[in-house]
Protein backbone atom coordinates (compact mmCIF):
# COMPACT_ATOMS: atom_id res chain seq x y z
CA UNK A 1 0.00 0.00 0.00
CA UNK A 2 2.73 2.29 1.09
CA UNK A 3 4.07 1.88 -2.57
CA UNK A 4 0.93 2.33 -4.32
CA UNK A 5 0.84 5.59 -2.36
CA UNK A 6 4.16 6.85 -3.70
CA UNK A 7 3.22 6.19 -7.37
CA UNK A 8 -0.25 7.89 -6.93
CA UNK A 9 1.92 11.20 -5.58
CA UNK A 10 4.56 10.35 -8.53
CA UNK A 11 1.82 11.02 -11.08
CA UNK A 12 -0.07 13.67 -9.13
CA UNK A 13 3.27 15.72 -9.04
CA UNK A 14 3.46 14.71 -13.22
CA UNK A 15 0.12 15.56 -13.59
CA UNK A 16 -0.06 19.08 -12.14
CA UNK A 17 3.18 20.23 -13.40
CA UNK A 18 2.15 19.07 -16.84
CA UNK A 19 -1.33 21.00 -17.03
CA UNK A 20 0.51 24.40 -15.48
CA UNK A 21 4.00 23.72 -17.87
CA UNK A 22 1.19 22.95 -20.65
CA UNK A 23 -0.91 26.52 -19.66
CA UNK A 24 2.34 28.25 -19.44
CA UNK A 25 3.35 27.61 -22.99
CA UNK A 26 -0.35 27.59 -24.44
CA UNK A 27 -0.25 31.50 -23.28
CA UNK A 28 3.10 31.74 -25.36
CA UNK A 29 2.06 30.50 -28.55
CA UNK A 30 -1.32 32.51 -28.36
CA UNK A 31 1.46 35.51 -27.56
CA UNK A 32 3.19 34.43 -30.83
CA UNK A 33 -0.18 34.27 -32.82
CA UNK A 34 -0.63 37.98 -32.40
CA UNK A 35 2.66 38.85 -32.80
CA UNK A 36 2.50 36.69 -36.90
CA UNK A 37 0.35 36.83 -39.17
CA UNK A 38 -2.62 34.31 -39.52
CA UNK A 39 -0.84 32.40 -42.56
CA UNK A 40 2.52 32.07 -40.75
CA UNK A 41 1.06 30.87 -37.65
CA UNK A 42 -1.11 28.47 -39.39
CA UNK A 43 1.88 27.15 -40.74
CA UNK A 44 3.58 26.19 -37.15
CA UNK A 45 0.74 26.39 -34.99
CA UNK A 46 1.00 22.18 -34.64
CA UNK A 47 4.90 22.57 -34.64
CA UNK A 48 4.48 24.47 -31.49
CA UNK A 49 1.97 22.77 -30.04
CA UNK A 50 3.92 19.35 -30.30
CA UNK A 51 6.64 21.74 -29.02
CA UNK A 52 4.63 22.80 -25.96
CA UNK A 53 3.41 19.27 -24.90
CA UNK A 54 7.56 17.88 -25.40
CA UNK A 55 8.75 20.39 -22.73
CA UNK A 56 6.05 20.20 -20.30
CA UNK A 57 6.73 16.53 -20.29
CA UNK A 58 10.39 17.28 -19.55
CA UNK A 59 9.55 19.58 -16.84
CA UNK A 60 7.26 17.81 -15.17
CA UNK A 61 9.22 14.97 -15.53
CA UNK A 62 11.88 16.31 -13.73
CA UNK A 63 10.16 17.30 -11.07
CA UNK A 64 10.67 13.88 -9.85
CA UNK A 65 13.78 12.75 -10.59
CA UNK A 66 15.21 16.15 -9.95
CA UNK A 67 15.36 15.54 -6.08
CA UNK A 68 15.81 18.33 -4.12
CA UNK A 69 18.44 19.05 -1.54
CA UNK A 70 16.32 20.83 0.40
CA UNK A 71 12.86 22.35 1.34
CA UNK A 72 10.93 24.53 3.64
CA UNK A 73 7.56 24.19 5.19
CA UNK A 74 5.68 27.06 6.96
CA UNK A 75 3.60 25.29 9.63
CA UNK A 76 2.26 28.79 11.09
CA UNK A 77 2.94 32.55 10.61
CA UNK A 78 5.68 32.08 13.41
CA UNK A 79 7.39 28.46 12.15
CA UNK A 80 8.62 26.75 9.60
CA UNK A 81 10.37 23.46 9.59
CA UNK A 82 12.93 23.23 6.90
CA UNK A 83 14.67 19.98 5.75
CA UNK A 84 17.99 19.38 4.53
CA UNK A 85 21.45 17.42 3.83
CA UNK A 86 23.72 18.09 6.55
CA UNK A 87 26.00 16.86 9.50
CA UNK A 88 23.90 17.32 13.09
CA UNK A 89 27.29 18.05 15.30
CA UNK A 90 28.31 21.07 12.74
CA UNK A 91 25.19 23.16 13.31
CA UNK A 92 24.60 26.09 15.83
CA UNK A 93 21.61 26.04 17.92
CA UNK A 94 19.32 24.10 19.91
CA UNK A 95 20.54 20.13 18.72
CA UNK A 96 17.90 17.35 19.34
CA UNK A 97 20.05 13.92 20.46
CA UNK A 98 17.31 11.07 20.89
CA UNK A 99 18.71 9.15 23.40
CA UNK A 100 17.42 5.73 25.81
CA UNK A 101 15.05 5.85 28.82
CA UNK A 102 17.86 5.46 30.98
CA UNK A 103 19.76 8.72 30.01
CA UNK A 104 22.42 6.45 29.78
CA UNK A 105 26.17 7.25 29.28
CA UNK A 106 28.02 4.13 28.82
CA UNK A 107 29.08 3.69 25.38
CA UNK A 108 29.76 0.35 23.66
CA UNK A 109 29.37 -3.53 25.35
CA UNK A 110 25.48 -3.68 24.13
CA UNK A 111 24.09 -0.15 26.02
CA UNK A 112 24.96 2.68 23.52
CA UNK A 113 26.29 1.71 19.95
CA UNK A 114 29.36 3.98 19.15
CA UNK A 115 27.73 4.72 15.59
CA UNK A 116 24.08 6.14 17.21
CA UNK A 117 23.43 10.34 17.16
CA UNK A 118 23.83 9.02 21.10
CA UNK A 119 26.60 7.62 20.81
CA UNK A 120 28.60 10.05 18.50
CA UNK A 121 27.66 13.06 20.87
CA UNK A 122 28.48 11.14 23.60
CA UNK A 123 31.71 10.41 22.02
CA UNK A 124 32.43 13.77 20.59
CA UNK A 125 31.83 15.80 23.69
CA UNK A 126 32.14 14.03 26.36
CA UNK A 127 34.12 11.07 26.17
CA UNK A 128 36.74 12.12 28.77
CA UNK A 129 34.40 14.10 31.39
CA UNK A 130 31.26 10.93 31.49
CA UNK A 131 30.98 12.44 35.05
CA UNK A 132 30.69 15.97 33.57
CA UNK A 133 27.52 14.74 31.32
CA UNK A 134 25.69 12.71 34.04
CA UNK A 135 25.57 15.68 36.12
CA UNK A 136 24.38 17.70 33.70
CA UNK A 137 21.91 15.09 32.87
CA UNK A 138 21.25 14.59 36.43
CA UNK A 139 20.86 18.18 37.32
CA UNK A 140 17.87 18.70 34.27
CA UNK A 141 16.19 15.79 35.08
CA UNK A 142 16.26 17.09 38.75
CA UNK A 143 12.43 17.48 40.10
CA UNK A 144 11.11 14.76 37.54
CA UNK A 145 9.73 12.37 39.59
CA UNK A 146 7.93 10.52 36.63
CA UNK A 147 10.51 7.52 36.79
CA UNK A 148 10.73 3.83 38.08
CA UNK A 149 13.45 1.90 39.23
CA UNK A 150 15.14 -1.13 38.01
CA UNK A 151 17.33 -2.54 40.90
CA UNK A 152 18.34 -5.12 38.42
CA UNK A 153 21.06 -2.61 36.48
CA UNK A 154 22.92 -2.08 39.62
CA UNK A 155 24.98 -4.60 39.28
CA UNK A 156 25.91 -4.07 36.07
CA UNK A 157 27.26 -0.49 37.22
CA UNK A 158 24.23 1.50 35.00
CA UNK A 159 21.73 3.99 35.96
CA UNK A 160 18.40 2.63 37.05
CA UNK A 161 16.10 5.61 37.00
CA UNK A 162 13.97 4.97 34.02
CA UNK A 163 12.30 7.66 32.42
CA UNK A 164 8.79 7.87 30.61
CA UNK A 165 9.57 7.98 26.45
CA UNK A 166 9.44 11.60 25.71
CA UNK A 167 10.92 13.16 28.55
CA UNK A 168 13.59 15.87 27.83
CA UNK A 169 17.04 16.96 29.47
CA UNK A 170 18.52 20.32 28.39
CA UNK A 171 22.19 20.48 29.10
CA UNK A 172 24.74 22.86 28.16
CA UNK A 173 28.50 22.68 26.44
CA UNK A 174 30.57 25.48 25.96
CA UNK A 175 28.33 27.71 23.48
CA UNK A 176 25.62 24.35 22.11
CA UNK A 177 22.37 24.09 23.56
CA UNK A 178 21.39 20.16 23.81
CA UNK A 179 18.18 18.54 23.85
CA UNK A 180 18.16 15.08 24.81
CA UNK A 181 14.83 13.13 24.19
CA UNK A 182 14.15 9.15 25.27
CA UNK A 183 12.81 7.76 22.43
CA UNK A 184 14.18 3.86 22.73
CA UNK A 185 13.09 1.35 26.13
CA UNK A 186 14.97 -1.96 26.62
CA UNK A 187 12.74 -4.72 25.50
CA UNK A 188 13.03 -7.94 27.57
CA UNK A 189 16.23 -8.88 25.98
CA UNK A 190 17.87 -5.92 26.75
CA UNK A 191 17.31 -4.14 23.42
CA UNK A 192 17.04 -0.87 22.77
CA UNK A 193 13.52 -0.43 20.55
CA UNK A 194 10.79 2.08 19.96
CA UNK A 195 7.39 0.97 19.19
CA UNK A 196 4.96 2.60 16.45
CA UNK A 197 2.14 3.24 19.21
CA UNK A 198 4.76 5.11 21.41
CA UNK A 199 5.89 7.24 18.49
CA UNK A 200 3.40 9.96 18.06
CA UNK A 201 3.68 10.36 21.78
CA UNK A 202 7.75 11.03 21.89
CA UNK A 203 7.15 13.89 19.15
CA UNK A 204 4.65 15.65 20.29
CA UNK A 205 5.73 15.86 23.73
CA UNK A 206 9.42 17.00 22.02
CA UNK A 207 7.59 19.81 20.08
CA UNK A 208 6.06 21.14 23.09
CA UNK A 209 9.72 21.34 25.21
CA UNK A 210 10.76 22.95 21.97
CA UNK A 211 8.13 25.68 22.32
CA UNK A 212 9.42 25.62 26.17
CA UNK A 213 13.42 25.71 25.81
CA UNK A 214 14.82 26.64 22.62
CA UNK A 215 15.85 29.96 23.73
CA UNK A 216 15.46 31.73 20.86
CA UNK A 217 17.68 29.62 19.19
CA UNK A 218 17.77 27.37 15.65
CA UNK A 219 16.38 23.74 16.61
CA UNK A 220 18.10 20.75 14.65
CA UNK A 221 16.60 17.61 15.11
CA UNK A 222 17.60 14.23 13.48
CA UNK A 223 15.21 11.73 11.75
CA UNK A 224 13.89 10.68 14.78
CA UNK A 225 13.51 6.87 14.55
CA UNK A 226 15.29 5.73 11.25
CA UNK A 227 18.18 4.53 13.83
CA UNK A 228 19.66 0.84 14.96
CA UNK A 229 16.36 0.91 17.19
CA UNK A 230 13.76 2.75 14.90
CA UNK A 231 10.52 1.62 13.69
CA UNK A 232 9.31 -0.49 11.19
CA UNK A 233 8.46 2.64 9.63
CA UNK A 234 10.33 3.89 5.99
CA UNK A 235 11.80 7.17 6.65
CA UNK A 236 9.87 8.74 4.58
CA UNK A 237 7.20 8.07 6.27
CA UNK A 238 8.82 9.33 9.46
CA UNK A 239 9.75 12.64 7.75
CA UNK A 240 6.44 12.93 6.84
CA UNK A 241 5.14 12.55 10.24
CA UNK A 242 7.18 14.91 12.00
CA UNK A 243 6.24 17.47 9.68
CA UNK A 244 2.43 16.77 9.87
CA UNK A 245 3.40 16.73 13.60
CA UNK A 246 4.21 19.86 13.89
CA UNK A 247 0.92 21.30 12.30
CA UNK A 248 -0.92 19.44 15.52
CA UNK A 249 1.39 20.81 17.87
CA UNK A 250 -0.57 23.52 19.73
CA UNK A 251 0.92 27.00 19.37
CA UNK A 252 4.34 25.87 18.22
CA UNK A 253 6.39 29.21 18.10
CA UNK A 254 10.17 28.40 17.08
CA UNK A 255 10.35 32.05 15.09
CA UNK A 256 14.10 30.87 13.91
CA UNK A 257 12.98 27.45 12.73
CA UNK A 258 13.05 23.85 13.18
CA UNK A 259 15.37 22.02 11.15
CA UNK A 260 15.38 18.51 10.74
CA UNK A 261 18.79 17.08 8.96
CA UNK A 262 19.52 13.74 6.68
CA UNK A 263 22.62 12.80 6.90
CA UNK A 264 24.79 13.91 3.73
CA UNK A 265 26.43 10.86 3.12
CA UNK A 266 22.51 9.79 2.59
CA UNK A 267 21.97 11.57 0.05
CA UNK A 268 21.80 9.59 -3.10
CA UNK A 269 21.09 6.33 -0.79
CA UNK A 270 18.18 6.85 0.52
CA UNK A 271 15.88 6.38 -2.91
CA UNK A 272 12.67 5.86 0.20
CA UNK A 273 13.45 10.13 0.99
CA UNK A 274 12.18 12.57 -2.37
CA UNK A 275 11.76 15.94 -0.77
CA UNK A 276 10.03 17.05 -3.80
CA UNK A 277 6.98 14.68 -2.96
CA UNK A 278 7.18 15.69 0.88
CA UNK A 279 6.77 19.14 -0.20
CA UNK A 280 3.90 18.26 -2.92
CA UNK A 281 2.31 16.42 0.20
CA UNK A 282 2.25 19.30 2.34
CA UNK A 283 1.24 21.98 -0.36
CA UNK A 284 -1.82 19.95 -0.54
CA UNK A 285 -2.34 19.77 2.92
CA UNK A 286 -2.09 23.29 3.97
CA UNK A 287 -1.80 25.45 0.63
CA UNK A 288 0.11 28.47 0.62
CA UNK A 289 2.15 27.88 4.04
CA UNK A 290 5.57 26.47 2.50
CA UNK A 291 8.07 28.27 0.73
CA UNK A 292 11.02 26.88 -1.59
Amino acid sequence: MNKLHLLLDHCSIIGDNFLTQLGIWVTITSLISLVCSPLKYEGYSCLLFIAAIFFSIVVAWSKIFYKKEKISISINNKTCIHVSYGDLFEKNGVIIIPVNDYFDTHVGDGIIAPSTIHGQFITKYFSDNIDLLDKEIDNALLGNVSFTWNLERTSSDLKTKRYPLGTCARIHYNDKVFILIAVTHFNDYNRAELNDSDYPIIIQKLYYYIEQYHEDNSVYVPLIGSGMAGINKSKMQLLNYMIAGAFYADHLCVVKGINVILYSSEAKTLPDVNLNIIKYQFKNYKTGMYND
